[in-house]
């Protein structure tokens, strides 16, 4: 919540508003994929992961990273060192999964949600690709 001072004839009220969601607050709420507008207009993969990594709140955009650096989970997929993925936010984490799993991103976004119990998202992903097929 952000804090707006409203002045009126020299009294000063504080009105918390509600900003747009970010990856630094936590986003605690459960998203249907009803409530997902948009995702499946975008058409490259750096675009569906960076939609769909917008729906984790603060705890589970670092539980995310973490499995990225976990061998069992990517199952012979490279990790990402923890180096590069500490102090990296939103678009540094599109950017290095891009590079390091190129067209397999998608596949290994899925992996980590079914890791962090967001089922929700692992079929938005998949209601995605299929979309995506039958266009192509």
């Amino acid at each position: 919540m952000r804090k707006v001072e409203l002045r009126n004839s020299g009294d000063s009220d504080v009105k918390e508003i509600g900003g747009p969601p970010s990856i630094t607050g936590p986003l605690d709420m459960e998203h249907s994929s009803d409530e997902m507008p948009g995702v499946a207009s975008v058409t490259t993969t750096k675009g569906r992961l960076l939609k769909m990594l917008k729906y984790l709140g603060q705890e589970e955009f670092k539980e995310f990273k973490w499995f990225l650096r976990d061998s069992d989970v990517l199952a012979g997929l490279p990790c990402i060192s923890c180096s590069r993925l500490e102090n990296s936010d939103i678009l540094d984490l599109v950017d290095l999964m891009s590079q390091t799993y190129s067209q397999k991103s998608l596949e290994v976004t899925k992996k980590i949600f079914k890791e962090i119990n967001r089922n929700d998202l692992v079929q938005q992903l998949s209601d995605i690709g299929s979309e995506s097929k039958a266009e192509g």
